[in-house]
């Protein structure tokens, strides 16, 4: 595995104790990504979880807010059944 492929900014000195983080939204959160966009560093990875209960038509919205941001996300899976 390479260091982007863990996250994109892995190689970059530490700046602050937040560097190199990555979201999670749901896909009733995203509001709120919209929101907190302009607050997001632009390599910032975020994934869509992928939640029992939540349409799928509701993931794909989320995963195009996502790549509109100008991130790509990731589907995560739950573990609960």
């Amino acid at each position: 595995m390479t260091a982007s492929v863990i996250h994109p900014n892995w190689n970059k000195p530490l700046v602050r104790i937040t560097d190199g983080f990555s979201l999670e939204v749901t896909a009733k959160e995203k509001g709120s990504l919209l929101d907190a966009a302009p607050l997001i560093p632009p390599e910032t990875p975020v994934s869509v979880a992928f939640l029992p209960g939540e349409h799928m038509a509701a993931r794909i919205e989320a995963a195009v807010a996502v790549r509109e941001l100008g991130r790509e996300s990731q589907m995560t899976g739950s573990k609960r059944a």
